[in-house]
């Protein structure tokens, strides 16, 4: 159960300062806020910050679906050794 829960915990501080281009020192910004300004873009007819955005909304929805999908695995193979 400790395991399970180091898991977790790990899991929530790689979200919490993460960053939507590694080296890039920007900070994270959810992707669904990214999708809605690109969104929002879209409809003043802004191309290019509408690209910018649901590509930035993209990557950050990778990045939390890989990292989501791993650290599940890492946490059910943990709960099987317990």
């Amino acid at each position: 159960m400790l395991a399970v829960a180091k898991c977790l915990l790990a899991l929530f501080l790689a979200i919490a300062s993460a960053e939507t281009d590694a080296g890039s020192g920007k900070d994270f910004l959810a992707y669904d806020f990214l999708y809605n300004e690109g969104i929002k873009m879209y409809l003043e007819e802004n191309w290019t910050g509408c690209v910018k955005n649901i590509e930035l909304a993209l990557k950050g929805w990778h990045w939390w679906n890989d990292n989501t999908a791993r650290y599940e695995r890492r946490a059910s193979a943990l709960t099987k050794l317990i």
